[in-house]
């Protein structure tokens, strides 16, 4: 009998081989992908489209996105048009993927991408998904009222 394990895909513009903290963050998050069995996808910008395969459990997807026009050169910018559009790769991926959990660490030409997903923009991959069955259930029968202390 298979498990069936939990899978996220996080998208950032956040990410090259030689930057700081999130990269760190991120990597720390691609190892312990494997050692937990825990599928994580990470999507990024890049030179050009690729894969890297990071261990049995994780991946890393490179987008093809110009340089920063304003930042570090080092970075690379993925815009919107590389996800709304229907034959986006970022789509694309997504819908291979058909991930539990979508986050996106982005202020600026990403941020968009989590409203878009709330508001069922991205129907193919289910979302928003309904609460589960435990959720569903009265926050009174959780936390009852306290009681007036005289």
């Amino acid at each position: 009998m298979q498990k069936n394990l939990f899978k996220s895909v996080h998208i950032t513009n956040y990410y090259h081989k030689n930057s700081g903290g999130i990269s760190t963050s991120y990597n720390n998050l691609l190892a312990a992908a494997g050692r937990h069995e825990r599928y994580m996808r990470l999507i990024v910008p890049g030179e050009t489209e690729a894969v890297e395969e990071v261990n049995d459990f994780a991946k890393i997807y490179y987008i093809p996105a110009k340089q920063s026009p304003i930042f570090d050169k080092r970075y690379r910018v993925m815009m919107p048009w590389q996800y709304m559009l229907n034959d986006s790769v970022i789509r694309k991926i997504l819908l291979s993927e058909m991930p539990d959990m979508i986050e996106v660490t982005d202020k600026y030409t990403l941020s968009i991408m989590g409203a878009m997903v709330r508001l069922n923009k991205f129907k193919q991959i289910g979302r928003p998904r309904t609460k589960p069955k435990w959720q569903k259930l009265s926050a009174a029968r959780y936390f009852p009222k306290r009681r007036k202390h005289c």
